[in-house]
Order: structure tokens, then sequence, then C-alpha cells
């Protein structure tokens, strides 16, 4: 699917749920977006690198408004 971040959001590097969890920023853009399992969406950022976001949250920007869904 094909997002649109509206405001800078933190997403994760890792689909962990263990203590050690990196946090990367993603900022306001256009991003190419997949579920990778019931848990997490992976979005692919410009560089090539690869972040998630936990499906509640992913909802929740969804029902802020800071996320968009531009096509699935």
């Amino acid at each position: 699917m094909r997002i649109r971040v509206v405001h800078g959001i933190i997403a994760k590097k890792r689909p962990d749920k263990g203590i050690n969890v990196q946090f990367i920023p993603l900022v306001a853009n256009e991003y190419s977006a997949q579920i990778v399992n019931s848990d997490f969406i992976e979005l692919d950022k410009s560089n090539s690198e690869k972040v998630f976001l936990a499906i509640e949250k992913f909802t929740r920007h969804i029902e802020a408004g800071e996320i968009i869904v531009l096509s699935n």
C-alpha cells in the first residue's frame, strides 16, 4: 500500500517486542507499506531502510489524521 505521513512520527528499527527497542524518526513524506504479520506494518524509507509500526499505533495515527492511506 502507499501511505502519506502528514507529521513526523516515531517508528521502530525492528519489529521486536523486547526490551532493547531502537526507534527512528519517520519524517512527513509518502512511503510504501505492507503488513508483515498480524502485529506490524513495514514501511520502506527512501534510503531502502525498513522501519516498523505496530498495527495498533498505525491505526491510531490514521484516526488522528497523522497517516493517510493513499492506496491499498
